[in-house]
């Protein structure tokens, strides 16, 4: 069992459980922390872990996406293998998703997803005057001001 922790904040309480020794005996812990990871020693993974948060816990998106990749990531280095960037890439897209669910629920997580492939896939239409609306229904695309991401704006900008 691999056991990551966090720096406790001064004013948090310690994370207390019980670990058990035997059919009868159990055993108590206290960790100064206000989050912790637990995982298998080979986990790589988020899905193969199980993480705890004091109730009073106060953490940003950053802190805790940072927390599981120092945790968490390692880079495989398999000659068949995709690059570090595109390993630590796939390995933040899963735990910023983690994270956003943690912090704020599913529905975020899915708006979180949506606007990343928007601005990795479709950065060339995300400019300043653009005006697009892209509308799914079913299995249907509809994609609605399109042009606005190719015109120029005729704007003259002020002066100060």
């Amino acid at each position: 069992m691999r056991i990551a922790a966090r720096q406790q904040r001064h004013d948090m309480p310690p994370l207390r459980g019980y670990h058990q020794l035997s059919a009868i005996s159990l055993s108590p812990w206290e960790i100064e922390t206000d989050c912790i990871l637990f995982a298998d020693l080979d986990a790589t993974m988020i899905d193969e872990t199980v993480l705890c948060l004091t109730a009073t816990l106060t953490v940003t998106h950053d802190e805790l996406l940072t927390f599981f990749t120092a945790a968490l990531f390692c880079p495989s280095d398999d000659g068949d293998a995709e690059s570090y960037d595109t390993q630590l890439r796939w390995f933040t897209d899963e735990a910023e998703d983690e994270v956003i669910g943690y912090l704020s629920g599913i529905d975020d997580v899915r708006l979180n997803q949506v606007q990343r492939i928007i601005a990795r896939e479709l950065w060339w239409i995300r400019r300043k005057g653009s005006n697009i609306s892209i509308q799914i229904i079913g299995k249907d695309v509809q994609v609605e001001g399109l042009e606005t991401a190719f015109t120029r704006s005729t704007e003259v900008p002020s002066s100060a």
